[in-house]
């Protein structure tokens, strides 16, 4: 045999030999370490309890956990993710240390934590992570026994490495235990309301004077201005209260509270619940909520619309109402005047394709984009929804206005102001003020509609 031959013949007898190897001997000694692995909280048994040094937990005869010293809703979903990672805590390996040995291993880096089974309360302590394996020392706080631990649990956040996973699942675990009260609090302040029972909302805060939304009534006290609608008002209470999350709990003996901002009266059925927001707490600013009839005060974050700030005019539609839908005209003619100039007469004769037009010979130039913005203000299209505000109003705008329009029977006074755009509806007396991005819109925008020989 030649020698090149030799070698290649080798090279395959090493490739076979280390196949058989991977899928006889190596891989059925991997599975036999993992069936050898043992729960190190009982599967079977089912958790009743659960504490560390800065909350306690227990689960209702209904199945449902909650705080024992807090009056509080904990978060079920987060509380059953959390026992999960517990019943899939394994371990592989146990060894005895003395008790001095065993302060070496939890010296430094000791968290105490128990849980209840069957009755009996098991105290733990969670101690260092391996960096180079992965796995981490777990011990009975009383005893000589030191568990090499593993989270067998689902992990949802990207990893580098099968390393990095262990890692990353140590840490979330660690987190947890040192947390404070709010790693398993309900986020939603108005949790425990039955919303569909919910009959009146009244609001009074430093920015608005009060005002209510009765349910029942379907009615906004002060009530709307004609000829404008309400919006859904359960589905905006419902929204405005979902810009409020809760960030932590916090025993309000501890705290001063300062700054009150806002109230908020929530009647539910024959009860009625209260709801206070102060921006200060032991001179720091913040935005806490206290109810009156509980010992715990709420950290909470607020959207920048949300029930506390809330206004009267965040249940209407601030939107321009016509009489006539422009989809279903065929034509649409329209008049547009500049200060100190003459009325100029303006038509679209394709509603579909919405070109405007003029038969007058004086015009010189129709800019379609200062139409389209034109057009998406009066008719509450893509950034012009709604109003930021409205408010009756004198017509004192008509003395100043930027642009003239006098379209399907009303007649509108447009004024660009620095960041709102005012629009005077002379009909109604009504005034509508638009935000608009100061950025893309140069001053004086609306006068280049249209120019003139």
């Amino acid at each position: 045999m030649k020698k090149s031959n030799f070698i290649l013949f080798f090279i395959l007898c090493l490739l076979i030999g280390g196949g058989y190897f991977l899928e006889e001997v190596y891989k059925p000694q991997e599975k036999n370490k993992k069936v050898d692995s043992k729960s190190l909280f009982s599967i079977k048994t089912d958790l009743t309890a659960f504490s560390t040094e800065k909350y306690d937990l227990i689960k209702q005869e209904n199945g449902k956990w909650k705080y024992k010293n807090v009056n509080w809703p904990v978060d079920q979903t987060k509380i059953k993710s959390f026992i999960n990672i517990l019943k899939k805590m394994s371990y592989q390996e146990k060894f005895e240390v003395s008790l001095e040995e065993k302060k070496r291993y939890f010296s430094d880096n000791k968290i105490e934590f128990s849980v209840v089974q069957n009755g009996h309360t098991y105290s733990y302590l969670l101690g260092y992570i391996s960096y180079s394996t992965g796995a981490f020392y777990i011990a009975k706080k009383e005893g000589k026994e030191i568990y090499i631990c593993q989270d067998n649990s689902h992990f949802e956040q990207p990893y580098q490495s099968e390393l990095d996973l262990k890692i990353k699942k140590y840490a979330r675990f660690q987190h947890i235990l040192k947390s404070q009260i709010r790693v398993f609090a309900e986020s939603d302040l108005f949790y425990s309301l039955r919303r569909e029972k919910i009959k009146s909302v009244k609001i009074d805060n430093k920015r608005n004077r009060w005002f209510e939304v009765d349910l029942i009534g379907k009615k906004t006290i002060p009530e709307i201005i004609a000829p404008l609608n309400y919006k859904k008002l359960e589905r905006t209470i419902l929204s405005l209260m979902n810009g409020v999350q809760v960030e932590d709990v916090l025993l309000s003996r501890r705290l001063v509270l300062t700054d009150k901002f806002s109230e908020i009266l929530v009647q539910v059925g024959h009860e009625s619940k209260v709801f206070k927001l102060y921006l200060g707490a032991n001179g720091e600013y913040g935005k806490y909520i206290k109810m009156p009839e509980e010992k715990y005060v709420l950290k909470v974050k607020l959207d920048a619309k949300n029930i506390f700030y809330s206004n009267v005019q965040d249940f209407w539609q601030k939107k321009i109402i016509f009489n006539k839908r422009v989809a279903s005209l065929k034509r649409l003619d329209f008049l547009l005047k500049k200060p100190k100039s003459k009325t100029v007469k303006f038509f679209i004769d394709d509603i579909e394709k919405f070109v405007v037009k003029s038969k007058e010979k004086n015009v010189k130039f129709i800019s379609r984009i200062h139409m389209n913005f034109l057009f998406n203000l009066i008719f509450n299209l893509t950034h012009f929804k709604e109003a930021k505000y409205i408010q009756y109003d004198s017509d004192n705008i008509v003395e100043s206005y930027d642009l003239r329009l006098d379209i399907l029977d009303k007649t509108f006074y447009i004024k660009q102001n620095t960041d709102l755009i005012h629009v005077f509806d002379e009909k109604e007396k009504l005034s509508y003020f638009y935000e608009y991005n100061t950025q893309q819109i140069s001053h004086k925008f609306l006068t280049q509609i249209f120019t003139v020989k």
